[in-house]
């Protein structure tokens, strides 16, 4: 490992205490941070429903990469690409380590691409661009759903061309088929048709793309119109690139382009769909004088040098596939500024940094020139005129990313980031003790470690994953490596395509890394947040707390409350008092899978107070952003390792009954029991109990609504935001009345919704009704306690008097503020629809909330313990068809080297002729990191 270090040379012109305080600054905000990185092995990243995906976490202090000693809890999530959160836990970490895994039950997924996403409450503080993330698909495999061959592309006239051929499992053409076709541009219908397959299983149709229609979110559903046949709906993503609208982005090294000093300009040409494309051009001046060309190298990624003039302005021009002329404007050119270039050559030892002053800069201002790795600064000296070309060796960095400032006081005027490679990463070996293995045979792998100098790594902490080559592509480029993620991916913004290219030993790669440093965004050190820091808001958790805080009537802290904090699992009661700021808290709480606290603020008589109000504090996830491109759904031009994988995944999900189709048949939980002290005098086409609510493994009532009922989703509706599942409307009531969305305008948002109805926890609920067939909506008739109304706001609490005037209602037979208020204004704007409700009983009977204010029932993330991967001996011949039907064949997490750095891995070979790809991933959490790959032959 790289001892880091702090170089600072002054020249005699320079005032030494601005660099010193400049240090010291940075030093305070590295202690208050201490910022963490998180890593996520995998078993692999595509899955079907019923599939449990498996996973090896690893906790680091960012600077040491040695084990995290602030955070003891890990979050990983499952984000679908509607950015809704599907599925959130918590882990134990222990010595900077931790695994588990996720049933992907087909009742709380969907088919689709997820953001897999690990982060810890601490790392909050420094923003989510440092979290782990992965890519992820889920698909739903099915004997009855259509495979598709899509063939889409631009025409003449500005249209995008579909054809599609559906055809069954077996390869039959799906003929003469009535279907639906309709096309989104998210949540936005732009194209909707009902169309017949020909004999051949072909359709075929033509949509007029617009401006306003991007690649990135257009996707087409092909659904089956015949009633009496099984269910489809198929996604299919329109991906479509217009060479007219290639975003071609010029990014000035260091950050500007500044009058008659040279500059190097980094080129990032991106397609319609976000991939880089490849582009060739000419940069002209404003007398349209051709001034230089370029042409990017690798992923849309090049560079190009030039040094502008005062007063110019330049653009830059490409020529299209269709011979177009593209025109794009370069940077503004500052009259004043600085430049800083960087060479950094992989082959030398030092990297060459060169800085370029405007004449009336050069005695007016002191310059400090910071290089930091990693969140901690490895290289400082202060700049000026006989110091601008400088020579910064690189082993005072750690492998990774380096990012340097050219800091005037507190401002970075100028940024550029260089990637380091100390080729000290660990050097894994694994060997087989067969060149060959017999079906059912058993195998042994031998795993050594070394460090970069030939030493045996000892105790370090590895995990390993074993899957079928026939029924899975596995990484064997290193894509998602440890190594990869850590010490590049993680430390850059945005989305990199292939990211293991750019870490081979190449000059090619060396090459489009440099040229990548230029383009991409950096994570690490924010200049502003370090000179005018910010309060620490997150909390490192080492163990579940529950705080609080109790007030009086008057919002004013009660010191000396007495508040109860009681569990079931574990039984326990636990009696704090609050401090002087009316707070109580309880921590070192073991981590529980589905735990339940209930507090109670007391009397002296150990009463439930009736006065003032308790609150609790609940963690705070992060939101929730769009990470990259989507996956290629499974039934989409299914190569043949897809169809094996397909195949068993089917007979893999013959156990959980799961029909195709999102409709509502698709729901499982179909009871239909009395839920007690319910307002629902109806009767429900189905119920959920609490044992039901309990399983679903979520907290919010969004997120039950939205995982149990398929389809249910928040849209706009008559410009009014609503709730519908499938093709119905759906109102939601709380015990006796609306949900009470108590939102300062007439119209809340979905967003403001959707985090309403996730403020609701579900702890408290004794059932949940849907209701949706006339046998029980009772259409036109509206409910006594509960007018089926498609409302989303108590017009009562979310309506102000004075929010509209008299005049404004006169047309819609409002005669009154109460008329106005009341069902028929509602009616006669055509906001009431009779069509389904979902009734919500809680045991408090009070509008999903108790009726007294120091009584709270709270419920944690669910952490999830380890369970041990299923591996079989195969004594039957039954056993081994079973085994072969997974696509991981063996997952390990806790593989731990020797004194001499060896480790011995076990499993059994399936009975099928194969290929096994093996990829071992770990470190010693002490700043050493490594990873490997190996082929095993089963014939």
């Amino acid at each position: 490992m790289v001892t880091l270090f702090i170089t600072s040379v002054f020249a005699q012109k320079t005032n030494a205490v601005d660099l010193n305080t400049v240090l010291k600054v940075v030093k305070v905000h590295q202690n208050a941070y201490a910022p963490e990185k998180a890593y996520l092995q995998t078993d692999k990243n595509t899955y079907f429903l019923g599939d449990t995906l498996w996973f090896k976490a690893y906790l680091f202090d960012k600077l040491s990469l040695s084990a995290a000693e602030k955070s003891k809890i890990l979050y990983i999530e499952l984000n679908d690409d509607t950015l809704d959160n599907v599925k959130r836990i918590s882990i134990p970490i222990s010595y900077g380590i931790g695994w588990a895994q996720i049933p992907l039950s087909p009742k709380q997924f969907h088919e689709g691409t997820y953001t897999l996403t690990a982060y810890t409450n601490w790392m909050q503080n420094t923003g989510s661009a440092s979290f782990f993330r992965q890519r992820i698909y889920i698909g739903k495999p099915s004997a009855q759903i259509w495979r598709i061959h899509p063939a889409i592309k631009l025409n003449d006239v500005g249209e995008l061309d579909v054809k599609l051929v559906l055809s069954n499992a077996d390869e039959k053409p799906v003929a003469s088929k009535n279907i639906m076709a309709l096309i989104r541009d998210s949540d936005k219908v732009v194209y909707r048709k009902e169309m017949q397959t020909n004999a051949a299983g072909e359709i075929n149709l033509a949509l007029k793309l617009t401006d306003k229609l991007k690649s990135e979110g257009l996707r087409l559903y092909i659904s089956n119109a015949t009633k009496d046949e099984p269910a489809q709906l198929l996604s299919i993503p329109l991906n479509f690139n217009r060479p007219a609208k290639i975003d071609l982005q010029f990014l000035p090294e260091g950050g500007h382009l500044v009058n008659g000093l040279k500059s190097v300009v980094g080129i990032k040409a991106l397609n319609e769909d976000g991939k880089g494309v490849d582009v060739s051009g000419t940069i002209f001046n404003s007398k349209n004088e051709k001034v230089t060309e370029f042409k990017t190298v690798h992923k849309g990624i090049g560079k190009v040098s030039f040094t502008p003039s005062a007063g110019e302005s330049y653009f830059a021009t490409i020529n299209d596939v269709n011979g177009n002329n593209l025109h794009y404007d370069l940077p503004k050119i500052e009259t004043n500024g600085t430049v800083m270039h960087i060479e950094s050559n992989a082959a030398k030892d030092s990297l060459i940094l060169t800085i370029q002053f405007s004449k009336n800069l050069l005695t007016t201002s002191n310059y400090n020139l910071v290089g930091e790795s990693r969140g901690f600064v490895s290289y400082a000296r202060a700049i000026d005129a006989e110091n601008t070309i400088i020579k910064v060796a690189k082993n005072i960095f750690p492998s990774g990313i380096a990012h340097f400032s050219l800091l005037k006081d507190t401002t970075a005027v100028n940024e550029r980031l260089v990637y380091i490679n100390q080729h000290d990463n660990f050097s894994l070996t694994l060997t087989t003790d067969k060149p060959i293995y017999a079906s059912r045979d058993s195998i042994v792998l031998n795993l050594n470690v070394k460090d970069n100098t030939g030493v045996a790594v000892n105790g370090s902490s590895f995990s390993v994953a074993v899957t079928d080559d026939a029924q899975y592509k596995a990484d064997t480029l290193g894509n998602n490596s440890i190594a990869t993620s850590l010490l590049f991916t993680s430390d850059i913004k945005g989305f990199v395509e292939q990211p293991s290219f750019y870490l081979k030993d190449t000059p090619e790669s060396a090459e489009a890394l440099d040229n990548l440093m230029l383009t991409q965004g950096w994570v690490g050190l924010n200049w502003k947040n370090v000179f005018t820091p910010k309060p620490v808001k997150f909390e490192a958790e080492k163990s579940i707390v529950v705080t609080g805080k109790v007030t009086n009537a008057n919002k004013k802290p009660v010191e000396g409350a007495q508040v109860l904090i009681s569990s079931q699992k574990p039984v326990f009661f636990k009696q704090v008092t609050t401090n002087k700021d009316g707070i109580y808290r309880l921590d070192s709480l073991p981590l529980l899978d589905t735990a339940s606290f209930f507090i109670m603020r007391q009397t002296k008589n150990g009463q439930l107070s009736r006065f003032g109000k308790t609150t609790v504090n609940k963690f705070e996830p992060a939101p929730v952003s769009y990470y990259a491109p989507p996956i290629k759904p499974w039934y989409l031009d299914t190569d043949s390792v897809t169809q094996v994988r397909t195949e068993n995944g089917i007979k893999q999900l013959d156990d959980f009954a799961f029909k195709t189709g999102k409709t509502l048949n698709e729901v499982v939980i179909k009871g239909k029991k009395k839920i007690p002290n319910s307002f629902n005098t109806r009767g429900a086409d189905f119920t959920f109990d609490p044992k039901a609510i309990k399983a679903s493994g979520v907290t919010n009532l969004y997120d039950f609504l939205r995982t149990q009922l398929p389809g249910f989703r928040i849209v706009m509706k008559n410009s009014l935001v609503t709730a519908v599942y499938g093709k119905y409307t759906m109102n939601l009531s709380i015990d006796a009345g609306y949900l009470p969305f108590s939102f300062k305008y007439i119209k809340p948002t979905i967003e403001e919704v959707i985090a309403t109805l996730k403020g609701y926890n579900i702890t408290a609920a004794l059932g949940i009704e849907v209701l949706y067939s006339q046998k029980y909506t009772r259409a036109g008739t509206p409910d006594e306690h509960m007018p089926n109304a498609n409302v989303f706001f108590d017009p009562k609490q979310g309506l102000s008097k004075d929010s509209l005037r008299k005049s404004e209602l006169k047309g819609f037979g409002a005669s009154n503020d109460d008329d106005f208020l009341g069902h028929r204004f509602l009616a006669a704007v055509g906001l009431v629809e009779y069509r389904g409700t979902i009734f919500i009983t809680t045991r408090f009977n009070a509008g999903g909330g108790d009726n007294n204010l120091n009584r709270i029932t709270y419920r944690p993330v669910n952490s999830i313990y380890a369970k041990q991967f299923y591996a079989p001996k195969y004594i039957t011949r039954e056993t081994a068809e079973n085994q072969d039907l997974r696509s991981t064949v063996y997952w390990k997490p806790d593989i731990v080297t020797d004194v001499n750095g060896n480790a011995t891995i076990k499993f059994n070979a399936g009975q099928k002729k194969t290929m096994y790809t093996v990829i071992v991933q770990g470190a010693d959490l002490q700043g050493g990191v490594g990873g490997t790959t190996a082929k095993i032959k089963v014939e």
